[in-house]
């Protein structure tokens, strides 16, 4: 697990390409980036796990929103957030995962590909509905 995460930290979130020079700013970026590599490996694997747990044991509600409205094309949401497993799969398919029975559960580089999507998404969903961009999302 531990050679996955690095894995993520390198090649999906591109920390060495940041090249970053002062020790503050690497300190900050290895922080971030762990979180963001914490999410993906979370998705990845306790979706595999728990897959009918509530999805907002991971995503934050506006998050779930946002990729319900980006992969069902419609604002009206649901009363009931999504299972880890639907929200997991949601983002694999933004990453690329076309969700044959063949291809198995996503893996952590079609995750990351999705989850960099959805934050991409976040923030115009952010502006369409008024909401404030709520930090560390």
């Amino acid at each position: 697990m531990i050679e996955r995460f690095h894995y993520v930290i390198k090649s999906g979130c591109g920390i060495e390409a940041l090249q970053l020079k002062q020790a503050e700013s690497l300190k900050k970026a290895i922080v971030m980036y762990s979180l963001a590599g914490f999410i993906i490996m979370q998705l990845t694997y306790q979706s595999r796990e728990t897959p009918d747990l509530c999805c907002e044991i991971i995503l934050k509600k506006v998050q779930w929103q946002a990729l319900y409205v980006r992969i069902n094309g419609t604002t009206t949401l649901p009363d009931v957030p999504p299972t880890l497993q639907q929200v997991t799969l949601w983002i694999a398919k933004l990453g690329g995962h076309l969700g044959r029975k063949s291809d198995g559960p996503p893996g952590v580089k079609t995750i990351w590909r999705g989850y960099r999507e959805l934050k991409s998404f976040l923030d115009l969903y952010l502006i369409m509905t008024g909401q404030q961009n709520l930090g560390n999302d």
